[in-house]
């Protein structure tokens, strides 16, 4: 891992902020080796419920911080794209209270699931009885149809699934319902028709899904069990920490559905002090498709139950969630190009690179970055007066070449009088990128970037 770059131009670092650059320049230098490993997830309690694309780092995280917080007191976390709830998870370790948003409805479920009550007991009981309900389920009704589902469920699959989702229906507890949608969306993920290999959909040979053997309810039982090790794991790491009563957070935690670009802003007691954050590094078509991901797991579960937002609008095509997220839209308005190239020099180069090689690739690029643009002064609008922002973000390539998602937000940043306190280069081991290895128009990204700011 390189090392923390200080930042350049400018109106120059205050003493304060100086220190905290040095700071990082030796919590880099003690954990480098660590935040350079794979990102096993897997082996982290909560960060293991579901296996949600490109997630961030949790011990680079929580070491980055801990290390922000000694400069305020009880301080709230806000993550506007909080994805599988990373930045939630490793605040809750520390005590803190954490607002997060995101325009995925499954990424609101696991991070419900991951706030808890931590209720593990009566979990353990609800999923004894959901399993004993499906198993003496012999009804052959179909439960969820939608536009060519039998693309992607073999008709014993979905009988399957649709004896599991009668019996979760069935528990009154809302909660618990929860604990199962998640365990049921994994379910939906390994045993539908499309590949593991990549978030996008993709589907099998034909061969291949008429010979696979797939028991779904073995499949559903040993995700809920493994589920309730973890979520015992956590309760009883946050109980001895002090963080837990009677299985519920001891803080607050808000969690928010809906496009980034319409987050209100908040009241100034109320508005956050730390922004740890990872965004998309593109559109989601042409990098990580995590609607597309979503798409097939959301259409077994109860909107209703993740939140009262939640509508049938992300799920009309594979496609829908994700032209929904940043860059999503590709229609310009004249004068978008000229505009975003005028506010960072970094993007002006990229688009002089692309503009001969293809006009949609513009298109594309200054599409995200149009989005991007419009989402920071909501961002920075629930951001108390000298917060600390920890952005992590990856360059991706289009054309032939990388796409300087660092050094354009650094600049657009810089419009809104925000200061770059340091940066942190994290290369990514061959193998674990956190882009999957067939996403459609882009490659997978080597490399990524911690930028930390300072609000003015």
């Amino acid at each position: 891992m390189a090392a923390v770059e200080a930042p350049t131009g400018g109106r120059g670092l205050s003493s304060r902020d100086r220190t905290l650059a040095e700071a990082l320049r030796s919590l880099q230098r003690e954990r480098a080796s660590l935040w350079s490993q794979a990102n096993d997830a897997e082996s982290h309690r909560l960060h293991g419920l579901f296996q949600y694309p490109a997630m961030m780092v949790p011990q680079m995280q929580h070491d980055i911080l801990r290390l922000l917080l000694r400069e305020f007191d009880a301080p709230r976390v806000w993550d506007p794209f909080v994805g599988s709830g990373t930045t939630l998870a490793e605040a809750m370790n520390l005590g803190l209270d954490f607002i997060g948003r995101d325009i995925n409805p499954l990424a609101i479920l696991i991070c419900r699931v991951k706030a808890g009550p931590y209720h593990v007991d009566a979990f353990a009981t609800s999923s004894a009885r959901v399993l004993e309900k499906a198993s003496g389920d012999r009804a052959k009704r179909i439960e969820v149809v939608f536009p060519n589902w039998r693309k992607w469920f073999r008709r014993d699959v979905a009988l399957a699934l649709s004896r599991l989702r009668r019996a979760i229906l069935e528990e009154t507890n809302l909660t618990c319902r929860r604990f199962h949608w998640l365990a049921l969306a994994e379910t939906v993920r390994r045993c539908s028709n499309s590949r593991l290999s990549t978030v996008k959909l993709h589907i099998r040979p034909q061969a291949e899904i008429r010979d696979r053997k797939i028991d779904v309810r073995t499949c559903y039982g040993s995700i809920l069990f493994r589920n309730l090790d973890r979520l015992r794991e956590q309760r009883d790491a946050l109980d001895a920490d002090g963080f837990l009563r009677r299985g519920h957070y001891t803080r607050d935690i808000t969690l928010e559905l809906g496009d980034i670009q319409l987050a209100k802003p908040l009241t100034d007691r109320a508005n956050c002090h730390i922004t740890l954050t990872s965004p998309p590094y593109g559109d989601n078509a042409s990098t990580v498709t995590y609607g597309q991901q979503a798409f097939l797991p959301l259409q077994w579960i109860d909107l209703h139950d993740i939140h009262s937002d939640a509508t049938e609008s992300a799920l009309v095509s594979t496609h829908a969630l994700d032209t929904m997220s940043l860059g999503g839209s590709k229609r310009l308005k004249t004068g978008t190009v000229v505009r975003l190239a005028d506010s960072s020099s970094a993007l002006g180069a990229t688009f002089a690179r692309l503009e001969p090689l293809a006009a949609d690739r513009t298109k594309r690029v200054a599409a995200f970055f149009r989005d991007l643009e419009d989402a920071l002064q909501p961002i920075l609008g629930r951001l108390a007066s000298g917060g600390l922002m920890a952005w992590t973000v990856g360059n991706r390539r289009v054309g032939g070449g990388r796409v300087p998602l660092d050094e354009a937000l650094v600049q657009m940043l810089s419009r809104h009088d925000v200061e770059l306190v340091a940066r942190l280069d994290r290369d990514i081991p061959t193998g674990r990128k956190r882009m999957a290895k067939k996403n459609g128009h882009a490659d997978t990204i080597a490399a990524e970037t911690v930028l930390v700011f300072r609000s003015p």
